[in-house]
């Protein structure tokens, strides 16, 4: 009875810490270089979508699918990222009312409690769940295809194959990963076949055969994309191991390095290591649990080797869509050992914990967020369709900002020493003109100086309007007005 009291609490728990969570995550700034990209992609047309993802590192499904939710809504750009960042959340919602439905039919309530805990609550997934990008909707196509995987092994019928191909197409259409991760689950589904359960080897076909097809359109578009730049991602080093830990265990201490292994995190990971090592090969066989960690295992020791030997397509982040099965995997194998208290309790409490900690830093990371998002509206709250900007950094952000921040209809300078001083003298008889110094790739200072020295030499001088605390490019880092 208990046992059921508890997994009721925390289910109720996460819920109340998630609406907490939810007010400082979804806000008005968008805070990447990836979320800006997004929006930059999403003015496209659907044909030029596809164009763009085939020459990107993504497919185009979940661009079509939030192009096409927000055009149900007419909205200003700081309403827009919000109804971006609620339409992100989406797919959390919907693994909670499945485990509320699901899950805690299939398992039990305390099941239910700690992979809900751990969907909230743990390490970088609630981040990427209130984040401007694909990773929330691939991590539930993923963990749904990797369920009715499970759920095929005990009843292998119509319906769990048909949601089992049904959603391992969409993860395959949402990230190449899922492409990976997909075929990992055909995997194993065919090992279960040749160990003597040959009676749905023909399901196992004409799912297979289904996926191809259905994927083939896209694998042609991708393959004849003559934009393809490949990947630029780095090869695999040692220090990866640690990245990868830090990433799945260590709280957001660090709001300019994510994947960094902290003390937290390194308590969480030695914890959840020797729990495993104890408990997991003394129990009988969930499939659930199997597959959980077998999934996770796979697809990083792929992306891994496949980097190193052949191409380099590794980045931890990637690891999310098989993160939500591990930690559903380990939530099931948690629960199951619930009888030995001297294990189960200093663990829970140590996943609870870390849990806490997690948060308090998701929060301060999300108002540092919002903070640098009002700063930069407060610096530009003058500025008209007339004004001119003179940009001050890479030249390729241009077009991305402009989409981003809604300046389209300004006239955009970008500064290189060829640029004509007296043009800006002249512009600013009429109107205002801005300069946006979103700095150099190299050196930060660079562009700035030369600009601050040339403008100075032609009777001009810079009048700072605000300095923007930011750790990406999606905004600028000073914002100034020209004057004579």
């Amino acid at each position: 009875m208990f046992k059921k009291s508890l997994g009721v609490f925390l289910s109720v728990f996460s819920i109340v810490l998630l609406i907490i969570l939810l007010v400082s995550g979804v806000n008005q700034a968008f805070f990447s270089q990836d979320e800006e990209f997004t929006f930059h992609l999403v003015s496209y047309s659907f044909e030029e979508i596809i164009l763009a993802t085939a020459a990107d590192v993504h497919p185009p499904l979940y661009y079509f699918l939030l192009k096409l939710f927000l055009m149900c809504f007419s909205s200003s750009l700081s309403v827009s990222i919000i109804l971006a960042k609620v339409f992100s959340v989406i797919p959390l919602i919907l693994l909670i009312c499945f485990s509320f439905i699901k899950i805690r039919k299939d398992f039990d309530w305390l099941t239910v409690g700690i992979f809900l805990f751990s969907l909230v609550s743990m390490s970088k997934i609630l981040y990427y769940f209130t984040q401007i990008r694909m990773y929330s909707y691939v991590m539930f196509f993923m963990f749904l295809s990797f369920y009715y995987c499970c759920e095929i092994i005990k009843k292998p019928n119509k319906k769990n194959w048909i949601i089992f191909t049904v959603f391992g197409l969409l993860a395959a259409y949402t990230h190449y990963y899922g492409v990976i991760a997909v075929g990992f689950l055909f995997l194993f589904l065919f090992i279960h076949i040749v160990r003597g359960n040959w009676e749905f080897f023909k399901s196992w076909v004409l799912s297979f055969i289904a996926t191809l097809l259905v994927y083939c359109p896209w694998i042609y578009f991708f393959s004849s994309s003559k934009y393809f730049y490949g990947s630029e991602l780095g090869v695999p080093s040692f220090t990866v191991v640690f990245g990868i830990v830090g990433f799945m265990f260590s709280p957001i201490t660090d709001v300019l390095n994510h994947n960094s292994l902290n003390i937290y995190g390194l308590i969480l990971f030695i914890v959840v290591l020797v729990f495993l090592m104890v408990i997991l090969f003394k129990r009988k066989r969930i499939m659930a649990v199997d597959y959980g960690f077998a999934l996770f295992v796979g697809v990083l020791f792929f992306g891994l080797i496949f980097s190193v030997l052949v191409k380099p397509i590794f980045n931890e982040r990637y690891l999310l869509l098989v993160l939500v099965c591990f930690w559903f995997s380990f939530s099931v194998l948690l629960s199951r050992s619930y009888s030995k208290k001297k294990i189960f309790i200093p663990v829970l409490i140590v996943l609870i914990f870390v849990g806490f900690v997690n948060s308090l830093y998701f929060v301060d990371c999300k108002n540092y967020e919002f903070m640098t998002d009002l700063q930069f509206k407060n610096s530009i709250s003058n500025l008209t369709v007339n004004d001119t900007i003179v940009y001050l950094g890479p030249g390729f952000m241009v077009g991305k900002f402009k989409t981003s921040f809604h300046l389209m209809e300004n006239d955009f300078i970008i500064w290189n020493n060829n640029i004509n001083v007296s043009d800006l003298k002249e512009r600013l008889n009429d109107n205002q003109v801005y300069v946006f110094d979103c700095g150099d790739l190299k050196n930060t200072n660079l562009v700035i100086d030369e600009f601050n020295r040339t403008i100075i030499e032609n009777g001009l001088r810079l009048n700072s309007l605000g300095e923007i605390n930011r750790c990406y490019p999606a905004y600028p880092r000073h914002v100034y007005a020209l004057v004579a």
